[in-house]
């Protein structure tokens, strides 16, 4: 995608949610992989592992997402892929009507 993306188009995480994000809703996953300001997490929702940076959970959020930890997320998407954003540690609680 990032090689046949307009150069303008989403070099970075959108500000806001777009319509299409909106209606993603969380997603669960498993912290595969962690760094000092980054982490992989692998979910069911996409293929491959999905980056997420430390800037996009609270500061005790991030202290509690290690690896192996489950946690949940919002996905946006930049030219290079997606973007785990609103990290949160624990499992995306089901609804009753779910």
């Amino acid at each position: 995608m990032d090689k046949r993306a307009p150069a303008d188009w989403r070099s970075a995480i959108p500000r806001r949610d777009s319509p299409i994000s909106k209606l993603l809703g969380r997603y669960s996953g498993i912290v595969r992989k962690q760094e000092l300001n980054y982490l992989f997490v692998r979910s069911s929702a996409y293929p491959k592992d999905i980056y997420g940076r430390q800037d996009q959970a609270s500061p005790d959020d991030w202290l509690n997402l290690t690896v192996g930890s489950e946690m949940n997320f919002l996905i946006q998407f930049t030219r290079s892929g997606p973007i785990a954003t609103d990290m949160k540690p624990g499992r995306v609680a089901m609804s009753a009507g779910a």
